[in-house]
């Protein structure tokens, strides 16, 4: 598991999103000659074992980082992250300034 995250979606309903990330490996191996020809002497790959694998992946669930106390404790990243969503979604032909207006003003909808 790679670095994942976690944010609220509906804080007063207790609402959190979760954003894993996996990197899937593939497991090769090189052939085997049955014939017998081959001379190539090949060390056997060693596989972790399902105790390592639990052990690595309880580390990553430990280290999933909440997005929310990223933002609340860093005003320029928190700046920088609306800003390249508002670059994407003027490229989209979305209004910029509509879009920094209505996350400045606390992304109010139309329950609100």
């Amino acid at each position: 598991m790679r670095k994942s995250y976690r944010y609220f979606i509906n804080e007063d309903k207790g609402a959190i999103m979760l954003s894993l990330a996996f990197e899937l490996k593939p497991n090769i191996s090189p052939p085997v000659d049955e014939t017998g020809m081959s001379k190539l002497n090949l060390p056997a790959k060693k596989h972790p074992t399902e105790h390592e694998c639990a052990m690595k992946l309880a580390e990553s669930v430990y280290r999933i980082r909440d997005v929310d106390k990223m933002l609340a404790a860093d005003a320029a990243l928190k700046i920088d992250l609306r800003d390249s969503h508002a670059d994407l979604l003027e490229a989209a032909g979305y209004d910029r300034t509509a879009y920094i207006k209505w996350v400045d003003e606390g992304e109010k909808t139309t329950n609100d």
